[in-house]
Parts: C-alpha cells; sequence; structure tokens
C-alpha cells in the first residue's frame, strides 16, 4: 500500500501538538501545586556552574582534570556559539574524532574515534546522561538516531581509561551527550532557525525549580530540506524531565522523551553527477520513518558517611522502517527493499560508593525483530518477506574501580569487570532455504589501570586497559546460504600516555599519544562482516588553545593517526576511513556593549587527510563512485551572535568557500556520498 505522506504527516503534527498539550498542562498543573505549598526547609541541590561543566558525569562527576585519559568537554559556550545543525557538527572539531554527516541533517551519527570506521557509530558506545541510546548496544550498535543538539547541554567525549566503567563497545571511546536540567529560576525559551534550502528548526521549552522540586518541557520540530535534492525531513521530539529531593540532599531524576522521523535518503552519486552537480539526487523514492520512545529514572542518595549509592533505570522502544527503491530513480526500476526493524530495550544499573572505591552491576536485556521483504513498486510499503529475524541479548554485568594514593600527587586508578551475555537468535530465510536458530554465551574479563602525576600546573597520565565487544549477532548468519558464520568478539588492548597542563591563565594545552593493539577485530568486506584478525591503530592527538587578548582566544586541534592491518589479505594496508591528519582551528573574538550585551565572531577550519575507502586501499575512482580513495578537503565556517539581556540574534556559513569533496562512499546507495556545500544560517532565541 502506497504511504500517503501528506497525511501521515498531518497525523504526526496533530499528535504531537496534542502531546505537547498535554504536556504544558502537566507542568502547569505541577507547577500550581508547588506554589501552593509552604516552602521547605530543603537545599537548592542544582548544581551548574563552571565546575560541573568541567566534570565528566559519565565517569562519576570526576573533574575532567583528574580523569587519568584522553577526554574532551564540549562546553555550553561551544555549543551556544556554534549553533549546530547536529552533534557531528559539534564533535568535529574534537581531537582524535572522525565524524561523517548524514546529508547535512545530523538524524543518524556516525563517529569514530581513533581510526574505528565512523559508519553508524558501530565502534562507539553513544549515552544520553549515561543510558546508552544505540537500538541494540550488544547486539546490533549501529545508530539510527541521535539526540537534538538542541537538547544538549555539553558533550563529554572519553577516548581513554573507559572499558571498566562502562563495558563493551568502548573499544574507540565513548560520547556523552549532557541533557539540559530544570533551570534554577522559571525560563521560557524560543529558538527559531533557518537555514538556505529551506529548514527550519523550532525548539519551545520552559522550565523551573520550586521548593527543590524542577520540571522542564521541551518540544523540538525539524522539518523542510537542506541545499540538496531529496532531503525532506520532519523531526518532532517532545521531553519532559522532572527532578525531585530525596533524603539527606539526594536526589531522584525521571526523563521521558518521544521522537517521530519521517525522511528522505538522498543515497550516492556516480563520479559523472558529482562532478557535474553533487548537490543533486537520484534517489527519490527512499524514506526512513523513526519512532522512538524511553524513559530512566536516576537515583542518587547519600546513605552513611562516605557511603552513598545511585540507581539507574532505563527503558525504551524503537521503531525502524526503511523502504529502498531498487536502483536509482529509472523507469526500469519497479520495486523496492524494505528493512523493518523493531527494538525493545531495559536495563537497572546499580552502584555503591564508598570514599573512592565504586562497584557496580549491571542487568540489561534487549530484543530486536529484524524483517526483510520485497516490494512490487518503488513506493511500495507492503511486499513479500525475504528473512525475518528474533534476536535476544541478556547481559550481566560487575565491575569494581577503586581509588589510590600512595604518595602526594600520585594517583593510581586500578578497575576490573565481569561480563556475561547469552544471546539468542531465530532467522528465517528466504526461498526453500531453512532457518537457522542459535545461541551463544559469552563471557570476559576486562581491567584497567590509570595513572596520574599532579605537578603544579600540570598532569601527566597513563592508562592502560582491556577492551571487548561481542560479535554482532544480526550478522553472524549469512542469509543466502543459511551458514553460521560464528564472528568472533572483539579484544584488543589500549596504551595511552598524556600531559595536561595550564601554560598560565591564558594558554591550556592537551597531548596524548596512544597505541591499540587488536587480537581481532571485526571488518566488513563487500558488505558481510568477517574476522579481520590483528590490527594496530596508533597516533597522537593534541589540544591548544590561548587567549592573547582579553577578547580574542585561539584554538587547534590537532590528530595524526597510523592504522595497519596486520594478518590477512590486506597485512600492511591502512583500514577504511581513517585519516592520517586532522587538523581543525578557530578564532573567536567577543565584545561587551553596553550593559550585559556582547557581541562575538568566529573564523574556524577543518583539514581531513586523504582516507581509503576499503580494506584493500584502491586508488583509482569507479565510474559508479562506490570505491576509490577519498580525496583531502578544508572547509571554512564563519559565524556571528549578537547577545542582550533576553534575546539573541545569530546567522553564519558553513563551508564558506563552497568546497566539494566526497564525504565517504556507500555502494548500497549508489556511490558518492557529497559534503555538504556553502550553506548560510540564521534565527533568533527569546529567554524570559
Amino acid at each position: 500500500m502506497k504511504l500517503d505522506r501528506r497525511g501521515f504527516m498531518k497525523q504526526v503534527r496533530r499528535f504531537s501538538t496534542i502531546g505537547l498539550s498535554v504536556l504544558l498542562l502537566l507542568t502547569i498543573v505541577v507547577t500550581a501545586m508547588a506554589q501552593s505549598e509552604e516552602p521547605a526547609a530543603l537545599e537548592d541541590i542544582t548544581v551548574t556552574g563552571e565546575e560541573e561543566a568541567a566534570s565528566l558525569s559519565g565517569m562519576g562527576n570526576r573533574p575532567l582534570v583528574e580523569h587519568p585519559g584522553a577526554a574532551t568537554i564540549v562546553s555550553p559556550e561551544a555549543l551556544d556559539i556554534g549553533h549546530f545543525t547536529d552533534t557531528v557538527e559539534a564533535l568535529r572539531s574534537v581531537p582524535g574524532v572522525h565524524v561523517l554527516s548524514e546529508y547535512g541533517r545530523g538524524l543518524r551519527p556516525n563517529i569514530g574515534i581513533r581510526g574505528m570506521d565512523p559508519n553508524r557509530s558501530r565502534n562507539t558506545l553513544i549515552l544520553a546522561d549515561g543510558v546508552p541510546i544505540q537500538p541494540a548496544v550488544y547486539g546490533d550498535p549501529s545508530s539510527y538516531y541521535n539526540v537534538p543538539v538542541e537538547q544538549i547541554d555539553r558533550i563529554e567525549v572519553i577516548r581513554g581509561g573507559s572499558s571498566v566503567m562502562y563495558g563493551p563497545n568502548t573499544i574507540g571511546g565513548v560520547v556523552n551527550y549532557v541533557t539540559r536540567r530544570p533551570p534554577k529560576e522559571r525560563e521560557f525559551r524560543l529558538r527559531e532557525t533557518i537555514r538556505q534550502g529551506g529548514f527550519y528548526s523550532t525548539e519551545l521549552s520552559y522550565g523551573q525549580t520550586l521548593n527543590g522540586m524542577g520540571v522542564m518541557i521541551a518540544h523540538l520540530n525539524k522539518e523542510g530540506e537542506t541545499v540538496r535534492d531529496n532531503t525532506e525531513a520532519t523531526v518532532h521530539d517532545t521531553t519532559l524531565r522532572l527532578t525531585f529531593p530525596a533524603g539527606n540532599g539526594g536526589e531522584m531524576a525521571l526523563r521521558f522523551n518521544f521522537y517521530r522521523e519521517i525522511s528522505q535518503t538522498p543515497g550516492g552519486l556516480s563520479q559523472a553527477q558529482f562532478l557535474t552537480d553533487p548537490n543533486q539526487s537520484q534517489r527519490s523514492h527512499d524514506w526512513f520513518l523513526g519512532r522512538r520512545g524511553s524513559f530512566d529514572m536516576r537515583l542518587n542518595l547519600p546513605m552513611t558517611g562516605a557511603l552513598s549509592s545511585e540507581t539507574l533505570f532505563y527503558l525504551n522502544f524503537f521503531e525502524r522502517n526503511w523502504f529502498i527503491a531498487n536502483g536509482a530513480d529509472s523507469p526500469t526500476v519497479t520495486t523496492n527493499r524494505q528493512f523493518l526493524r523493531d527494538f525493545f530495550v531495559v536495563g537497572v544499573e546499580p552502584r555503591l560508593r564508598f570514599e573512592k572505591t565504586l562497584v557496580g552491576v549491571k542487568v540489561h536485556y534487549e530484543q530486536q525483530n529484524d524483517v526483510r521483504r520485497q516490494g512490487a513498486t518503488v513506493d511500495a510499503r507492503s511486499g513479500a518477506t525475504d528473512r525475518e529475524a528474533d534476536l535476544s541479548t541478556t547481559a550481566l554485568a560487575a565491575y569494581i574501580e577503586t581509588e589510590l594514593n600512595p604518595f602526594e600527587g600520585f594517583t593510581v586508578i586500578p578497575g576490573i569487570r565481569y561480563e556475561n551475555l547469552d544471546q539468542k537468535r531465530n532467522v528465517g530465510l528466504r526461498g526453500a532455504v531453512s532457518g537457522v536458530g542459535g545461541r551463544a554465551e559469552t563471557s570476559e574479563l576486562t581491567w584497567g589501570l590509570g595513572l596520574r602525576y599532579d605537578l603544579a600546573s600540570s598532569a601527566v597520565y597513563a592508562n592502560v586497559h582491556r577492551t571487548f565487544k561481542p560479535p554482532t549477532f544480526n550478522e553472524a548468519v549469512d542469509p543466502s546460504a543459511a551458514t553460521d558464520q560464528d564472528l568472533d568478539a572483539e579484544t584488543g588492548t589500549n596504551y595511552e600516555i598524556g600531559i595536561r597542563s595550564e601554560l598560565g591563565h591564558r594558554a591550556h594545552i592537551d597531548m596524548a599519544v596512544f597505541l591499540i593493539k587488536f587480537d581481532n577485530q571485526i571488518v566488513d568486506v563487500g558488505g558481510t562482516d568477517q574476522n579481520a584478525g590483528e590490527t594496530e591503530h596508533k597516533g597522537l592527538e593534541g589540544t591548544f588553545v590561548v587567549e592573547p587578548l582579553e577578547e580574542l582566544s585561539l584554538d587547534l586541534n590537532v590528530t595524526l593517526l597510523s592504522t595497519e592491518a596486520k594478518t590477512g589479505a590486506n597485512i600492511g594496508k591502512d583500514l577504511p576511513m581513517a585519516p592520517e591528519i586532522k587538523l581543525a582551528w578557530g578564532s573567536t573574538y567577543e565584545h561587551s556593549i553596553g550593559s550585559g550585551h556582547t557581541a562575538n565572531i568566529r573564523l574556524e577550519g577543518l583539514y581531513t587527510d586523504k582516507q581509503f575507502s576499503d580494506s584493500a586501499n584502491t586508488i583509482a575512482e569507479s565510474t559508479d563512485g562506490a570505491t576509490g580513495q577519498l580525496e583531502s578537503y578544508v572547509v571554512w565556517n564563519l559565524k556571528a551572535q549578537y547577545d542582550a539581556t533576553f534575546w539573541k540574534a545569530f546567522a553564519g556559513v558553513n563551508n564558506l568557500l563552497d568546497e566539494e569533496y566526497r564525504e565517504r562512499r556507500q555502494g548500497f546507495f549508489g556511490g558518492i556520498i557529497p559534503g555538504a556545500t556553502r550553506n548560510v544560517y540564521g534565527g533568533v532565541s527569546l529567554v524570559f
């Protein structure tokens, strides 16, 4: 049955408006109840400011300067002046991180850290307030949903020393989105942004804290097209967040979220098409429909003396339906493929902290239903089933980490983690080929050791940790022959040495060298996951910030990387999508105007070195654009903002010089995926 897209979008808007109205009514009622009560003798437990912004909440609120590993915080100030379309743009300047856009809209993150393939962020653990957002972080960690950047207060990128705290899928690192909390004072916020091509973003929120109880409700709507053809999208995201005081200065925080997306997939281009016009698209029939609901609760309770507890509970569902025509637009293309997936995730993670020792356990369950169908027309929404798979994972984990201080200025942080996974699958295959059922139990003991030595204005750190990632279970059966491929787990050891130093109050440096040695790495070869054996990643990362004048700030981020396959048919060759050099630089000038008014302007650049798109390191570009080396490119951005007491106006130009470049290649979607060309945006924000 053909989807009535306009009617469907109308219903989405209708139900989103109803949902927003109900939540606003709930907010008013809760606020009125709180105002009617007598003020309680409670301390304000909401913590904000520079100290919180400089702490890694994902590492137990450890201050960044005390973390014995490489980490970066994208601050609220950087997000404010950046006015990014998505988190991908916000992460481009972070050292060690290689990100790819999703057709200029950032609806699905592609994040790679330290040479890991960024495709669908499969080698990076992505969290929102410590909760995994990937639909099936153990069984299928591909990311098809991203937290809107408008909902985020700051971003924590932890590249070293995270395996004990978080376990699997941290081989590259951890990205933790810290979302906005209810404000201390009553606050209404409205922000409207329009981007060239007609892509609108509207954010509306209300929040307040009374008598220790906080409430915030926010609704985001993104709609329209970017400068590229066939990029129409409609996104609705509604969040309700509540915080309550708990005994002895503790807190209970609740977060509800509902997300709905309808978007086109413009696909790739052949060599000739890219050279003619990189903003064209030959895939007008490809649509992605996504729906996600989530709830999480965090309860922090001080107990007796130095003992405290923290309990995290999370629950979410995700429906992802992708309809893709069997070829580019053409009268001969008359059918489509349909990839329909439903996910359900629930987990609980209690922790106990005694002084500097943390003990935790985790129980996590995820279920996935994967259906593949063939449609009789290019716009079909039903068809003949090719494959249906039921996949589930039950994960149990226990870990302990402690901090020791053998002498003044020297800190040792050892930790161990035990993981046990029970994975089940039942795959029904096409035609006369029978289905395959299977079950696998995997256990792994990982460990980590962090060291830090504090000097007067510097800290030297080092860490070594064992990493582990279970096989992607939904790819473990060959759908054409019903053979079990028995993919092994990915295991490796990460080494790192670094230094952080404050060079006076106007300069800062953070540098690290790293080495990652895989015993076995899973790579994609011709669309099939395979055991690739030993690989090696090594490199240097650095951040340099200097303020030569009170109003002027200069920053430079450097990534130097070398990757190599150590065994197999491609021994000695680079790993795909791992540029050897990435540079990001910028200058920000901020000037005070009158009482409480400021104006700032920022010019920034990004250089990405050439990179290979396949494990064989193919250089020549094929005519269809699906294979070949990706050439280096430089992108410049210019941004400006005027900030008054209750409002601000902003504008900017991304890709100022209109660089046309190949960002990646995807044979499945038709070849070259072009980077975003020049794009102008502007907007206004009101806060009162």
